[in-house]
C-alpha cells in the first residue's frame, strides 16, 4: 500500500486526494463510475472465512467486486466505512475506492493519481489480501509471493517504481529454507520430489556423518522462485 500511503490524511501526507478520505461517504455516487477490472478476481471465499470477516472486511470484498462488475448496489453505497487509522491499511482503501465512485470532483492528475491506486488496490492489494486471509498457512508463503508478482504484472510502470522496492524488502518467503519448507510439505508429488532431490544436491556426496558442515554464519539469499513453477 505504498501508493496509499502518500494519500493518507496525516500532517505532511494531505494532498488533493488524501483530504478528501474522511468525507468520502459524504460524497454522492456516480451511477457512471469507471469499472476497472485490472489483475485476477477476487478469491471465493469459503463460509468458515465469510463468518471470520469484519464489517469492513465484508464491505472490502464486495465494493472491489462492485467495482469490477461496474454496477454498485444500492446498500453498498449507504454502508459506512471506518475511520482512517494508520495502522488500518483496509480502511484507508475502502474510503479510496468509495471516492473512485462517487462524484468527487477530482480531475487532471489528481483523477490519474486517483485511478493509478484504486488500480493497485484492486488488482494487488485485495486479491492478495483475501489470498492469505483464505491460505492462511505459512507453509503457502512462497505461493504468495509469486501470486503478488503475477498481480504487479498487471499494473503501471509509475505504479511498480512506487511498490517494488517494498515487496523486495518484504519477501522473507522468497529465502530458500522457506521454499524448501513448502515443497516438503505440497499435495504435489512432483514438488515433494524435486524439494528432496534438491536438498540433497546441495549436501552432495560424501561421508554422511561430516556433511552437515560447520557452524559458521552463511549469507542468505533468494532462492529463484521461478523453479517452483518448473516442478
Amino acid at each position: 500500500m505504498a501508493l496509499v500511503c502518500q494519500t493518507k490524511h496525516y500532517p505532511g501526507h494531505g494532498g488533493p486526494i488524501g483530504k478528501l478520505l474522511d468525507s468520502a461517504t459524504d460524497f454522492e455516487i456516480n451511477p457512471n463510475f469507471t469499472h476497472i477490472s485490472v489483475g485476477p478476481p477476487l478469491i471465493k471465499l469459503p463460509d468458515k472465512v465469510i463468518q471470520d470477516l469484519s464489517t469492513d472486511q465484508h464491505y472490502d470484498y464486495k465494493i472491489v467486486c462492485a467495482v469490477r462488475d461496474g454496477v454498485l448496489p444500492a446498500g453498498l453505497a449507504l454502508l459506512e466505512i471506518g475511520p482512517v487509522n494508520h495502522s488500518r491499511w483496509l480502511t484507508t482503501a475502502n474510503r479510496l475506492i468509495r471516492l473512485w465512485v462517487s462524484k468527487h470532483r477530482l480531475k487532471g492528475k489528481n483523477l490519474k493519481n486517483l485511478h493509478f491506486i484504486v488500480e493497485f488496490i484492486i488488482g494487488a492489494y485485495y486479491p492478495c489480501w483475501f489470498n492469505v486471509k483464505v491460505k492462511h498457512s505459512w507453509i503457502e508463503g512462497p505461493r504468495h509471493i509469486l501470486f503478488q508478482l503475477d498481480c504487479h504484472k498487471a499494473q503501471r510502470k509509475e505504479v511498480l517504481d512506487i511498490v517494488m522496492p517494498t515487496v523486495k524488502r518484504s519477501a522473507w518467503y522468497a529465502h530458500s529454507e522457506a521454499i524448501f519448507q513448502t515443497m516438503l510439505c505440497s499435495e504435489d508429488q512432483k514438488e515433494r520430489i524435486w524439494g528432496v532431490e534438491r536438498i540433497l544436491a546441495i549436501r552432495g556426496d560424501g561421508d554422511p556423518e561430516t556433511q552437515l558442515g560447520d557452524s559458521s554464519v552463511r549469507t542468505r539469499g533468494h532462492l529463484t522462485l521461478i523453479v517452483m513453477l518448473s516442478a
